[in-house]
């Protein structure tokens, strides 16, 4: 599927110069910063390098919250703006090397001929192709009687949910305390920063409840699933 128009293509490969990049902090602070870019390979991102990437509060942003808005413009005499904003999700990978890769999910263009003003990109999930979501399995033993009601578990779901990137997961009783937990996450790169984040919430929540460490059972991209997915902390029929 083609994500640039023609013209679109053409006027980034004919443009020079570098890009402004808009992230969020964690307290919703706005950042934009000059960078670097240039069009992926696949034609269906925008990729944003420079040196010490991943030290940088830009890389840091996205890894945490998978979003991030790009434009790329210039003025030519006498007057004439031309450009292309890109919003949509990012990741920042760091392997083989550090890189962000942005997702259209709206792009605008203007000033140039073939300029498409705004539209949305037909078929993209948040920008992301639908075969980059990711699934971890994990079975943990409880001491039913620290179970209690139930609160600790909630209150860790609710922090669960709340990870930029949770797609909805679903837990398993399967008796004596046993529990098999598979969630569902947009991308690999979501998956690893929300198990950094919630490393202290586990350990303050769920540690005292078990009786032995969790066991990772599998995790792999997700390649098929009858479930009804949403962002709003579980799944629906």
């Amino acid at each position: 599927m083609d994500v640039f128009t023609p013209a679109e293509l053409n006027y980034l490969r004919s443009t020079e110069g570098l890009a402004r990049i808009a992230t969020v902090g964690p307290d919703g602070t706005p950042h934009v910063t000059p960078v670097g870019w240039s069009v992926a390979a696949d034609q269906r991102a925008i990729e944003v390098g420079g040196k010490n990437l991943s030290a940088t509060k830009k890389f840091r942003d996205i890894a945490r919250t998978g979003r991030a808005a790009l434009v790329i413009d210039e003025v030519l005499p006498p007057w004439r703006p031309q450009g292309i904003e890109v919003r949509g999700h990012a990741e920042a990978t760091t392997d083989p090397r550090p890189l962000i890769r942005l997702y259209p999910r709206r792009i605008h263009s203007w000033g140039f001929e073939g300029a498409s003003g705004t539209r949305t990109i037909a078929g993209h999930s948040a920008g992301t192709p639908a075969e980059q979501r990711y699934a971890v399995v994990r079975k943990t033993h409880y001491d039913p009687e620290r179970l209690g009601d139930g609160a600790a578990l909630a209150e860790f779901q609710v922090l669960h949910a709340a990870q930029p990137g949770y797609q909805g997961s679903v837990l398993v009783d399967a008796g004596e305390g046993v529990r098999i937990a598979v969630t569902i996450w947009e991308s690999e790169q979501h998956a690893a920063a929300a198990r950094a984040a919630l490393g202290a919430p586990i350990r303050q929540l769920l540690d005292p409840m078990m009786t032995e460490p969790a066991q990772l059972v599998a995790l792999g991209p997700l390649v098929a699933g009858d479930l009804l997915l949403d962002r709003t902390g579980g799944s629906r029929a």
